[in-house]
């Protein structure tokens, strides 16, 4: 670890510092030039892209770390400076008793019905209830929605998973294992959430494991869905987009953080900036420590839970913000298009639709989405005449009856067409690229404002959850035991990751 550095004074208008500057600029603008080669040299496939990346991001770190004596290791830096404080001083001179309420919110979301024993009851209870009632809100409304977020990310395990999902018939009613996590969710809060999650895919992958260990195959495990992702942007998330989301959740967390401080009367040393090579990938505010251990425990959690509780409330934001996108987004900026995406073997498309055309009628039917193909081929049976206009052709077939497998309607007459639905800008023009970076960044900050909150809440060292666990509860044997549970379970999804490399 290199001695800590502020980044004001590593700034500074020494000859030196000059000529320190111009070397990391250089350095800064070669690795971007690589880092953006890398980007597009989408030939590597997604694992070699990654490591590149990383690799490159650490050498890059490495050398900025040490031309200006920033501490840490490794790639990852951390640059300090006392500009903003004064920010956050203002936030918390005004509506104090709303900051402290927000944390408390968030207290519950995290935590459930717990959070009242947790804090020993002093919780404020017109908190603590309105914070249950949107617990249990978030769980039935928000959260089904982060699949759709889930698609700006680039993991192919996560987006096959996804399109599996989206592809089944939707249950007609919650299922017995659905209820019993609502109620645990609801006792426990987004921890326990988070906890259950992490352990079922992890049992998944570990049975994985298993019978890697019988058969020797490593099939098994890389078809499991990680459950650990890395976001690199331009590579695992958009760029721009990826770096404004992450950018916009850190400044969210820290500054949280930094307010209860100060309403705490606690003194504030500096805020800064955790760098990964170029690429920002977290902040802090350095608070006086030694103040806040001599507060109260409830100012103390306060404190620690202003992070992911601000992260919280904007997931809530960015929720209603992506809902409000995605009823504009198509036929303004988004066109949907029906596509043949295969043909079957034996049936008349068979090498005759070329794959990938773009189906524009379907029996003199305008096709526009996959509601009007249904419709327009529900009366097509055995021996009679489909006529299929694409944007390569129009072609007459005749259409055949299915297979005689259980499972298929023998009334219903088929071409063996296999089809898709995809959706494309509706032109290349400046507010179409604004409105697709701007869904981007929104459905980017939905999903990674509410993935930071619920993995600040876990007990580990460094985490929120870890210092409200500290500041509470007087067994460390239970909190490490905790933390010991979870880093194996973090463990175990991370394994599908060995397999695909």
């Amino acid at each position: 670890m290199a001695k800590k550095g502020n980044f004001s004074k590593a700034m500074g208008g020494s000859k030196d510092a000059a000529a320190s500057r111009a070397a990391v600029y250089a350095v800064v603008l070669a690795t971007l030039i690589l880092f953006y080669l890398i980007v597009k040299a989408s030939s590597l496939g997604i694992e070699m892209q990654a490591a590149s990346a990383i690799f490159l991001l650490a050498v890059a770190g490495i050398y900025i770390q040490r031309s200006f004596s920033f501490s840490g290791g490794f790639g990852l830096y951390a640059a300090s400076t006392k500009r903003g404080i004064g920010c956050i001083k203002r936030l918390a001179r005004n509506r104090a008793s709303l900051w402290e309420a927000m944390a408390e919110w968030g207290l519950v979301l995290g935590f459930g019905v717990l959070a009242y024993w947790l804090t020993g009851g002093k919780i404020n209870k017109r908190v603590y209830a309105i914070g249950l009632a949107s617990l249990v809100l978030m769980l039935l409304v928000v959260v089904p929605f982060l699949g759709m977020s889930i698609q700006f990310l680039n993991v192919p395990q996560i987006s096959a998973r996804l399109q599996v999902q989206q592809s089944s018939p939707l249950p007609s009613g919650a299922s017995a294992a659905e209820y019993l996590i609502y109620a645990a969710t609801t006792i426990t809060g987004f921890t326990g959430y988070m906890i259950v999650a992490l352990w079922y895919n992890g049992l998944l992958i570990l049975a994985s494991v298993v019978k890697v260990a019988t058969t020797g195959s490593l099939v098994s495990l890389a078809s499991q869905t990680p459950g650990v992702v890395p976001l690199i942007p331009g590579i695992t998330i958009p760029l721009l987009a990826g770096v404004a989301a992450l950018v916009i959740l850190m400044v969210i967390h820290e500054f949280s953080h930094g307010v209860l401080a100060r309403i705490a009367k606690v003194r504030i040393k500096a805020i800064g900036l955790l760098v990964y090579g170029i690429i920002p990938i977290g902040a802090f505010v350095e608070p006086e420590e030694k103040e806040i251990s001599k507060l109260d425990r409830m100012r103390q959690t306060r404190i620690f839970s202003a992070g992911f509780s601000a992260n919280f409330l904007a997931t809530v934001f960015f929720f209603a913000a992506l809902y409000l996108l995605i009823q504009y987004m198509p036929g303004h900026v988004y066109a949907q298009h029906v596509v043949i995406t295969g043909t079957l073997k034996g049936f008349p498309a068979y090498g005759v639709i070329r794959n990938g055309s773009q189906i524009l009628y379907w029996n003199g039917f305008k096709i526009s989405n996959m509601s009007s193909f249904q419709y327009a081929a529900k009366n097509d049976s055995p021996g009679s005449l489909v006529n299929i206009t694409t944007n390569l052709g129009t072609y007459s077939l005749i259409a055949k009856a299915p297979p005689d497998t259980a499972g298929y309607n023998q009334s219903k007459g088929l071409v063996g067409v296999e089809i898709g639905e995809v959706n494309q800008p509706v032109n290349n023009g400046l507010f179409t690229k604004f409105m697709i970076f701007l869904y981007a960044l929104v459905g980017l900050s939905f999903l990674l404002n509410f993935a930071i909150a619920v993995l600040n809440l876990l007990p580990l060292p460094m985490f929120d959850g870890w210092r409200i666990y500290k500041a509470n509860i007087k067994s460390n044997r239970f909190t490490n035991l905790m933390a010991a549970l979870i880093v194996l379970g973090l463990l175990l999804n991370v394994l599908p990751w060995f397999a695909i490399l």
